[in-house]
């Protein structure tokens, strides 16, 4: 079973997520996975932050269970209130650091 929620980075929510994964565990329901819905992130507005993130990643690992990527919204071009200058590049630095983040932990579960 996988439980998939949106905006669980956010610290409330993410030590909910914690809390139920642990009392789901505790009474032996098989949950595999927790999801992650990225749907809402603006990187150019710093929501969510890249340690909000993996702490949500590293709390749910050490819980025991994987967690997946479940949908995720990327934008390939600036928005128009960031287009040209300094502002692009900042938010191509934090778009490029989450997406490494995602990438490369180990604890993120990966098809095939």
């Amino acid at each position: 079973m996988y439980y998939n929620d949106y905006s669980i980075e956010n610290k409330a929510k993410r030590e909910g997520v914690f809390k139920l994964v642990k009392k789901l565990k505790e009474q032996n329901v098989p949950i595999t996975a927790v999801g992650i819905q990225g749907q809402g992130w603006r990187i150019d507005k710093h929501y969510p932050l890249a340690s909000d993130i993996e702490a949500l990643i590293n709390g749910v690992a050490a819980l025991g269970v994987k967690t997946m990527i479940t949908e995720m919204t990327i934008d390939v071009l600036p928005r128009d209130e960031f287009r040209g200058g300094r502002h692009t590049s900042q938010r191509q630095t934090r778009e490029k650091n989450l997406i490494l983040i995602l990438m490369v932990s180990p604890k993120i579960r990966r098809k095939g």
